[in-house]
């Protein structure tokens, strides 16, 4: 694997790349992604000295000659601790909005961003820039759940965020434990995840419990079977529904064309 090649913007197709300085290239302000795995990082370096930075780094040009980066951070830092002098760039106009599009569509496309950067980088889309959960959907290419699913995960106690940021506990684990209502609550269960390695299935039956006893009839959120309903969802590119009960049940592809039903059936049958 390249990963001076590892891009998800198809950056130089078609357009003009130039070198530019790397003292030049200020650092992108609305880079979601906060933590940089140290080993991947040399990975990468050893990298782009054997075989150069294939893909550019895309700026925005700023008014006294200098750039501002929107997409490449790592390959920038990597080139800049390879003792590179200028690295490839493609210069693109974009406002704010866009540059925190373009580095969040870059870093998920990648799966760069623990839990917690990729949720605070939704928050930031709608609080910042007034847009809907649907919109930010539509605009990063996830279904609406899992825009919804992802800040839940803000709600958690910080302890908890901590957690899904660093990778030891999962997201899907996140969410369950966002289910209840409590911090107290909430921590409780987490702490317990932790001391006993307790899996999804007794996350989820411990939160049915507690709402029970409460009296509520609210369904409990199952959180696996939405991950699998998210993931069929962005493999067809559409909207997909599980009906499961006891073990069995159905799954229901939606389609709003004869060229979609076609497409949907090449992706099935491959």
């Amino acid at each position: 694997m390249p990963p001076a090649n590892d891009d998800g913007i198809d950056a130089a197709k078609g357009m003009h790349v130039i070198e530019a300085e790397i003292g030049k290239i200020a650092a992108n302000p609305y880079q979601p992604r906060t933590n940089f795995d140290h080993e991947s990082l040399e990975e990468l370096i050893k990298s782009i000295k054997e075989h150069g930075i294939l893909q550019p780094l895309v700026v925005s040009k700023l008014g006294d000659g200098s750039f501002e980066l929107i997409a490449g951070e790592r390959r920038l830092r990597a080139a800049n601790l390879a003792e590179f002098k200028t690295v490839p760039v493609i210069v693109r106009e974009a406002d704010k909005q866009k540059k925190l599009e373009l580095s969040l569509i870059e870093n998920i496309q990648r799966k760069d961003l623990n839990a917690i950067e990729e949720a605070a980088s939704y928050k930031r889309l709608t609080d910042e820039f007034d847009l809907t959960q649907d919109e930010v959907s539509k605009k990063v290419g996830k279904s609406l759940a899992v825009i919804a699913n992802a800040l839940r995960l803000l709600s958690l106690p910080s302890e908890i965020q901590h957690a899904l940021a660093e990778g030891r506990i999962d997201k899907t684990a996140g969410r369950t434990i966002a289910g209840l209502e409590s911090k107290e609550e909430q921590l409780n269960l987490f702490k317990e995840l932790l001391e006993r390695g307790i899996n999804i299935r007794q996350l989820e039956n411990y939160v049915k419990r507690k709402k029970a006893s409460r009296g509520k009839s609210i369904p409990v959120f199952d959180a696996e079977l939405e991950e699998k309903k998210d993931m069929l969802q962005s493999a067809l590119g559409t909207k997909v529904a599980i009906d499961k009960k006891n073990g069995r049940g159905k799954i229901i592809i939606e389609f709003y064309s004869e060229e979609e039903l076609g497409a949907i059936v090449s992706k099935v049958t491959g």
